[in-house]
């Protein structure tokens, strides 16, 4: 088994000596199998270090997560904090539990189940604080950031796989502040940069080449783009027949088909579809000009978008409500992403997307299916959906 060595500072108690003594205590399965080792180091008269190390369903010889607490005695008559750690490990930590409040403090490790650690980050007293460094399975770093007071705080890049830089800037007091560089994922030797006010972009950010020619440039308004703006440069496209296009989309949905000549992190056939037929340039346009030229050839096209299968038990229902039907997470994110119209009634069911997915929720009650409906109906309801008695 894996050690993890945690330090404390000792306080000095004037003409007492406090002998500090650590007990551990081993949580089973019903398989008999150790899930937990729960740590506990008294300090002094108020204070205990809690260590729970958890371990993988997977692999119990692999650690998955390690968790530091301090716990600390109130004063009389102090009111209780309102804090779910308390709950999650009432059960471990016995009687100080009822009369303390409860802190994360420390280091924090998660580890995949490999053994690689998933996270590093630092707590004090119950607040993030400190250093955080994330990895893949691998090992890799994927960023590296800091917080203070349980909000992110200066400088933060992430990485892809190989070590090439993501993206790079400042946050103050847990918002995007100040000058950003974003690379572009499907092609390295384009880059994006502009500025962050108050965690909104505001103002032109431009698309540039690795040697810091112009390609393109866009503004923001608090946020939000201004599609009014025109550009220095205009962005080469190449003008797809967005009909043909679209057509078949349901069948690549249905079988999840991968597309043979994945452009970055849009794998599926269906994406390279619906971005093409939007006349999409993937190497030089934001995420937020995807966005909208999606949602324009997606309201332009919508009676089309409509899908007629065995498992789908709605004629001619949205190509949504067969991603809903068929359980393909990717596909609703990507929907959501791109803000294309969530709202369409079918003429068939008389329901929207939201109806549909509420009405299956309800007849999946108590089933395996009801925490994936459940999901999907709050992901889209944040996404602007609504009920047909709310239209």
């Amino acid at each position: 088994m894996k050690k993890i060595t945690l330090l404390f500072l000792i306080f000095a108690i004037p003409y007492v000596v406090f002998a500090q003594t650590t007990q551990e205590k081993k949580i089973y399965n019903e398989n008999g199998e150790v899930i937990k080792l729960v740590k506990t180091t008294r300090i002094d008269e108020q204070k205990e270090a809690v260590e729970i190390t958890s371990y993988h369903e997977d692999n119990r010889a692999q650690i998955a997560d390690v968790k530091q607490y301090i716990a600390v005695k109130r004063a009389a008559g102090e009111p209780r904090e309102s804090n779910d750690l308390i709950e999650k490990i009432a059960p471990v930590l016995g009687e100080l539990l009822k009369t303390a409040n409860v802190y994360v403090h420390g280091q924090s490790v998660a580890y995949f189940p490999n053994g690689k650690p998933e996270y590093v980050r630092h707590y004090a007293y119950g607040t993030l604080q400190g250093e955080e460094i994330k990895y893949d399975a691998e090992g890799n770093i994927l960023s590296k950031g800091n917080y203070s007071q349980d909000k992110k705080e200066g400088e933060e890049i992430t990485y892809d796989t190989e070590g090439n830089i993501l993206s790079k800037g400042n946050y103050f007091q847990g918002k995007k502040e100040g000058e950003w560089i974003v690379y572009f994922v499907t092609d390295n030797k384009y880059y994006r940069k502009g500025r962050y006010k108050n965690g909104k972009k505001q103002g032109v950010w431009g698309t540039y080449l690795a040697n810091g020619t112009l390609v393109t440039d866009e503004k923001f308004i608090e946020g939000k783009l201004d599609e009014n703006f025109e550009p220095s440069i205009k962005v080469p496209t190449t003008n797809y027949d967005a009909k043909r296009k679209l057509r078949g989309l349901c069948t690549f949905v249905g079988s999840y088909t991968k597309d043979s000549n994945p452009q970055g992190k849009y794998i599926y056939l269906y994406q390279r579809r619906i971005l093409e037929a939007a006349n999409v340039n993937l190497n030089i346009e934001s995420e937020e000009t995807i966005a909208m030229k999606v949602s324009k050839v997606w309201k332009e096209n919508e009676d089309m978008l409509i899908c007629n299968n065995t498992q789908f038990d709605v004629s001619n229902g949205s190509l949504i409500k067969y991603a809903v039907a068929m359980r393909f997470d990717h596909f609703l994110f990507d929907m959501t992403a791109w803000k294309v119209n969530l709202n369409k009634v079918d003429e068939t069911d008389g329901k929207t997307v939201l109806d549909y997915v509420k009405y299956q929720l309800d007849g999946a009650k108590g089933t395996a299916m009801e925490v994936t409906l459940d999901r999907y109906y709050h992901l889209l309801r944040r996404a602007g959906a609504k009920h047909k008695s709310e239209l």
